[in-house]
């Protein structure tokens, strides 16, 4: 945070935060007075405190909600007009499927150009998706599983 408000004199506009918990306050703490965190992914909602833990875990989706609520609420009531914003893809496809698909298409267009990379941990024939979730299952995979229609792989 020092770092970010020795070069910024103020904070930045916004911070992309896919860890959430505790996390995003420290996000929080990044942004200028009027920005906004954007909270998504939530990789804390795995047992262990997610991606820092030493322990594999499985999703707990109803672990982090009240604290979140609490960020977001923080936001509104507390000086300085930092936002804590969710962003959640699956809730979007449901309940703003026009704005869904622009995001697809803007997110598939920034591929295409290779402005964005993803990180795949590992990439496996379709046949193995059982394999794949059960990858998934135990924790402790860095990045994306990618399946792959047979003879694509490469």
């Amino acid at each position: 945070m020092k770092e970010i408000h020795r070069l910024t004199s103020e904070g930045v506009d916004a911070v992309f935060d896919p860890i959430g918990g505790t996390h995003i306050w420290r996000s929080r703490k990044a942004l200028r007075p009027g920005g906004r965190v954007v909270a998504y992914g939530n990789t804390t909602s795995l047992r262990g405190e997610g991606l820092a833990s030493d322990r594999p875990g499985r999703r707990n989706r109803l672990h982090g909600i009240p604290i979140f609520a609490l960020y977001i609420a923080g936001g509104w009531l507390l000086p300085g007009r930092k936002r804590v914003i969710p962003y959640s893809i699956q809730w979007l496809k449901r309940l703003r499927p026009v704005l869904f698909r622009q995001d697809l298409i803007a997110l598939f267009d920034l591929l295409r150009q290779q402005k964005i990379k993803p990180l795949i941990a590992e990439r496996l024939p379709l046949a193995e998706a059982r394999h794949a979730q059960e990858l998934l299952g135990k924790g402790g995979v860095i990045g994306k599983i990618v399946l792959v229609p047979k003879g694509l792989i490469t």
